[in-house]
């Protein structure tokens, strides 16, 4: 069931932490009225409309009824193809429009928190785009908000969890089918930024949250939460531009610091992590994750699934994703 938890620990020293726990699509909780239809307000129109209206429509118990874009006229040139009821410039009039039942909030980073305590405020079911906020003090400050929302379902984007490979790794971890977990490694590869001519967007700018830290890193670091169903007691972490000048459409040369690999090595109560996320690799797009059991470990990849060893197999085992 999809629930929003408060937890005490996480990172010592921080007093109470928030997770939001994620096992299922979280539409599946949401009760729908009327037409049976559920009415979705979308704020954004980069990954909002690239991502989520295909993706809300494609469940067949939800349909995007209204879009807000930096101006009317944006929304109207991104949105005007997609039969979507409502086209504005104005965020609050999306989130209070009576035929919304669930606000989605992907907006750019440094909009997250205006756009999320506004849609909150609204008492509805809020889908909330990773990250939380650019800052420890931002997120923070939306969990406080979302703590006061009652009956209603708050989620954060965090789409590694609905994976139905990771869920089983996960599934199989709390049985103590590779026994106790002392490693576990993530890494992400891609060339998403790998282009130096690319135009300049604010996901170059680290003051606007920009940067692979915020964009791939923080799926990474919830994912590694997620798996061991912990939170860390320490962090080291380093972060790095790669490419450090940029010509964006050809222009004159600008520096560029918002970083374009993410790596950080995480200690738990009983295990050690590493995480590592790059947008500016040479080859072939990749994702691995490791669980090293005293028993046995777990190993996904996008090319072979979720493949188990342990003592006694003499081959590795291909675990069934809906184990």
């Amino acid at each position: 069931m999809v629930e929003q938890q408060r937890a005490s620990g996480g990172v010592k020293g921080e007093g109470r932490r928030y997770r939001f726990i994620c096992q299922r699509s979280p539409i599946a909780y949401i009760p729908v009225m009327g037409t049976g239809t559920l009415g979705v307000g979308i704020i954004g129109t980069g990954f909002g409309v690239k991502a989520h209206v295909p993706a809300f429509r494609s469940t067949g118990a939800a349909d995007v009824v209204a879009l807000s874009g930096s101006s009317d006229q944006r929304a109207l040139e991104v949105g005007g193809n997609l039969g979507i009821p409502r086209l504005t410039g104005d965020f609050k009039a999306v989130c209070d429009d009576p035929n919304v039942d669930l606000i989605c909030v992907a907006s750019p980073n440094d909009h997250h928190l205006e756009h999320a305590l506004y849609a909150l405020a609204t008492g509805k079911h809020v889908y909330l785009e990773k990250p939380t906020g650019r800052t420890r003090q931002e997120a923070l400050e939306i969990a406080e908000a979302a703590d006061q929302v009652k009956g209603r379902v708050v989620v954060v984007g965090h789409e590694l969890r609905f994976n139905p490979y990771l869920r089983s790794m996960r599934d199989h971890i709390a049985a103590d089918t590779i026994g106790r977990v002392y490693h576990l490694t993530i890494t992400q590869s891609g060339s998403g930024l790998g282009n130096l001519s690319q135009s300049w967007t604010w996901e170059f700018d680290p003051e606007r949250g920009g940067g692979v830290r915020l964009a791939m890193g923080s799926h990474l670091v919830d994912l590694a939460n997620y798996l061991l169903d912990d939170s860390p007691s320490s962090v080291d972490a380093r972060m790095d531009a790669v490419h450090r000048t940029r010509t964006p459409d050809g222009s004159q040369p600008r520096e560029c610091i918002a970083s374009c690999f993410f790596a950080a090595n995480f200690d738990y109560d009983d295990c050690t992590t590493y995480v590592s996320t790059t947008a500016g690799s040479h080859s072939e797009q990749r994702f691995d994750v490791t669980a090293y059991g005293d028993k046995g470990e777990f190993r996904f990849d996008l090319d072979s699934g979720l493949k188990l060893w342990r003592t006694g197999l003499e081959l590795p085992s291909v675990v069934d994703q809906a184990a």
